[in-house]
């Protein structure tokens, strides 16, 4: 992903920025502030965590983010969001996250005629939890 072109415009680059950028594009799953901010200390880069929210925070503004926030945990998830809409099955044990290959959302909501009966969706949020396989196993043996 070239960053030239997907920077938004009116975003100023900061070094503090680019190098939230560089670790959010490196991540194939979306991330927390926290494991940012140990990303960053690991390199060099010790940023305030507050920092780290803010500039998540004006990343998800300028639509160069998005941010999703777990029920299970609530906590905030963020990734590079440029012509990428997913959605995830989390294990409610581990944690993990699986990519959802297709929006059941706007599959329902094509289905439900919403686009027909005058109301503009926005935006969605919508997660599957369960178990991992892995943790499937581990319940099922315990009982």
């Amino acid at each position: 992903m070239n960053e030239e072109t997907n920077w938004p415009r009116g975003l100023k680059r900061t070094k503090t920025r680019e190098a939230v950028y560089s670790i959010l594009t490196d991540e194939i799953l979306p991330v927390s502030a926290n494991v940012v901010s140990d990303k960053l200390h690991s390199i060099g880069m010790p940023i305030c965590l507050s920092t780290i929210y803010r500039v998540l925070d004006s990343f998800c503004k300028y639509g160069l983010a998005h941010k999703t926030v777990l029920s299970d945990t609530q906590t905030a998830l963020f990734d590079i969001s440029p012509n990428r809409h997913t959605h995830y099955a989390v294990c409610c044990n581990c944690h993990c996250m699986t990519p959802i290959d297709i929006c059941p959302v706007e599959v329902a909501s094509q289905e439900a005629s919403v686009e027909k009966s005058n109301f503009h969706i926005l935006g969605h949020n919508f997660e599957l939890y369960g178990y991992c396989d892995d943790c499937f196993k581990k319940t099922k043996k315990t009982h």
